[in-house]
């Protein structure tokens, strides 16, 4: 059994809290992007972090994109354009 369990469960609250912000944006929602950042291989990642955004739609009924950036550089290119709301850092690169 894995001890990340609180962990997970307290970034997964905070993660809830801050998109209801978005919910109230306006009455077109545009969908939520969020960037997973490293990416190895977007296979994995996808695999790794689907779940977790579908899960967010069922409870949060918000449109939810994962964006998956090249690498680094996309990753800031695409912050400084406002292509991303949200991102996420996998947790094997820290």
């Amino acid at each position: 059994m894995t001890h990340h369990f609180p962990l997970k469960l307290i970034v997964v609250a905070i993660f809830l809290s801050l998109l209801v912000s978005f919910s109230h944006a306006a009455d077109t929602q545009k969908p939520i992007n969020i960037a997973i950042l490293p990416c190895n291989n977007i296979e994995i990642t996808f695999k790794k972090f689907y779940p977790l955004i579908r899960y967010l739609m069922q409870k949060t009924h918000l449109d939810l994109r994962i964006v998956v950036p090249a690498d680094f550089k996309a990753f800031k290119i695409s912050i400084s354009k406002s292509e991303i709301d949200f991102a996420l850092q996998d947790r094997i690169h820290i």
